[in-house]
């Protein structure tokens, strides 16, 4: 997967290994999330809701 970010906004594509093209975009909910880890058909990230105390969350997106 490549990871892209532009004005906050995230995503993803796939990358095909044997040509090197990218896939479909998959975006993100939230904005300026921090440390994707894909796993199997989920990722996983961590993001901090607007106006917190700080407080990180663990989301999961399912992937399509």
């Amino acid at each position: 997967f490549a990871y892209f970010e532009k004005d906050g906004t995230c995503s993803i594509q796939p990358i095909n290994m044997k040509t090197g093209a990218l896939g479909n975009k998959i975006q993100f909910d939230h904005k300026y999330i921090d440390k994707v880890a894909i796993s199997g058909n989920k990722a996983y990230y961590i993001y901090r809701p607007f106006e917190s105390a700080q407080k990180k969350f663990l989301y999961v997106t399912q992937l399509p």
